[in-house]
């Protein structure tokens, strides 16, 4: 009996130190403190670990939570609270909760932690002091015993012995990692950074594709001209291109987006040259972006069949590329890899011949995922004995290399300040309890005036619960998702 006690005693012990092994941050307040100070109130259940640091261009606070099980109920919540603009929120890599903190100007801040009302809890205080003031250079001043105080009470661990250099690389080491997690929620317009334009050579490895005439291998020319297509891109400044298949190799279709994505990639180019075997006569380029309801015409359908249909592509691998990201930024996707492809088709049609003069559509499962804009070019016929000259040709690979990179140029142009997802979209909000005008303008990063302009709303008495309302999804709102 005393040693079931004793078992049951040490289960229940090591059940609640499971429990609290993983952190829960459970809400967050946020307040002027005074005219100086800024103060976000983090509620935190469990674990009592955070790591704080600052990032510019642009600037920004992170605050990480290690190992936690559970964030906020929100994923963006705009303050505009002075030199505060607004929250962010999400999962980045081992398991760490990512807080980020937009700032309208870079800011000093001070961190500390307080008891929380019940067991188990504590509170994680962070003052934000305002650019330039009184109580940012105090704080910048700070005792060595108070930074090291705070230091202690977040978790960061310090290596106090270490050389200033090796402290200083894995500083630098730190924040690279920082970036490279929020990077996906923190994309800067086109014109203030480098642009990254990932390249798939279609097919590869045991996947040859299209064999034509003569033994020529799909998966050798497209090679071939993804390298042309590199070498191009990379000449040019404020631009740089990454190879999904740098050789003879087999990548799965539903892993080549996933790479452009971890390339942290803003545009995604898949290289082809197809056959139609049925009338050897067909020859030139077309262009194609995702359909998801059906192919625009008969040649399409049997292309996307071509490259959908070998057996390397299962339905569970299927079920892996569609629909990834949420309807919001897959419409966008779609219009922004329209309006690329007309861009490059446009700068095609000068150097090339064309087998179609107007964008394309098809199922094409390397296009499903819609991560960022997405095309799809059928640089020539394999099956076509002009065609399979050009393609062996280096003037002709560097001409089509050359109309690409015009076309990329133009778009980005177009688009330079818009995040890399491209257009403005509209969404239909049904309207809540407690609801008004002003909280929902705010929560989408718009204006009450516009809200009342699109909805036809002359006064506040036409808002009521149920109402759908036509919001615009601004830049800044795309660019967080």
């Amino acid at each position: 009996m005393k040693l079931a006690l004793i078992f049951i005693t040490l289960l229940s012990w090591f059940v609640s130190a499971q429990a609290y092994a993983t952190t829960q941050v459970a809400s967050v307040r946020a307040g002027w403190h005074d005219s100086n100070k800024v103060r976000l109130v983090f509620e935190v259940k469990g674990g009592h670990k955070a790591y704080i640091s600052t990032l510019e261009q642009p600037p920004r606070i992170v605050v990480r939570f290690p190992n936690t099980k559970k964030g906020l109920r929100f994923t963006r919540k705009a303050l505009n609270m002075g030199w505060v603009k607004r929250i962010r929120t999400g999962f980045g890599n081992r398991g760490h909760y990512l807080v980020v903190i937009d700032l309208h100007k870079q800011a000093r801040y001070r961190h500390f932690w307080l008891a929380g009302k019940h067991a188990g809890e504590k509170r994680l205080v962070l003052d934000i002091f305002k650019p330039g003031g009184q109580l940012a250079k105090s704080a910048a001043k700070a005792s060595p015993q108070q930074k090291k105080t705070a230091t202690r009470s977040t978790g960061v661990k310090r290596v106090m012995r270490a050389r200033p250099s090796t402290v200083k690389l894995a500083r630098h080491t730190q924040r690279r990692e920082i970036q490279q997690e929020i990077l996906r929620f923190t994309r800067r317009p086109l014109d203030d950074r480098t642009l990254i334009v990932a390249i798939d050579a279609g097919h590869g490895g045991k996947d040859t594709g299209a064999i034509g005439p003569g033994g020529i291998r799909e998966k050798d020319v497209t090679l071939a001209m993804a390298r042309a297509l590199k070498r191009r891109i990379d000449a040019e400044p404020g631009m740089r291109a990454v190879l999904i298949r740098k050789g003879d190799e087999f990548i799965p279709l539903y892993d080549r987006p996933r790479l452009a994505k971890k390339y942290n990639a803003d545009l995604f180019i898949s290289i082809h040259a197809d056959a139609f075997p049925r009338d050897r006569r067909v020859r030139g380029g077309s262009i194609y972006v995702l359909n998801e309801k059906g192919a625009s015409s008969a040649m399409a359908k049997a292309l996307a069949h071509s490259e959908n249909g070998s057996i390397f592509l299962s339905a569970a691998s299927a079920e892996k590329v569609s629909y990834v990201l949420g309807d919001l930024v897959r419409k966008a996707n779609l219009q922004a890899s329209r309006k690329l492809a007309q861009s490059v088709l446009k700068e095609m049609a000068r150097k090339v011949r064309m087998h179609k003069l107007s964008v394309q559509s098809a199922n094409f499962a390397v296009l499903r995922s819609l991560e960022m804009p997405s095309i799809l070019i059928e640089t020539a016929f394999i099956s076509n004995p002009h065609d399979i000259k050009n393609l062996r040709s280096h003037r002709f690979r560097n001409l089509m290399a050359e109309a690409i990179v015009k076309g990329v140029k133009r778009y980005a142009a177009k688009r330079a300040r818009q995040p890399h997802w491209g257009e403005t979209l509209f969404v239909h909000y049904k309207v809540r309890p407690g609801d008004t005008l002003s909280e929902i303008a705010q929560r989408f990063g718009t204006r009450v005036s516009t809200l009342r302009r699109l909805n036809r709303l002359r006064n506040a008495d036409r808002l009521y619960v149920g109402k759908r309302l036509k919001v615009p999804v601004s830049e800044k709102m795309l660019a967080a998702l």
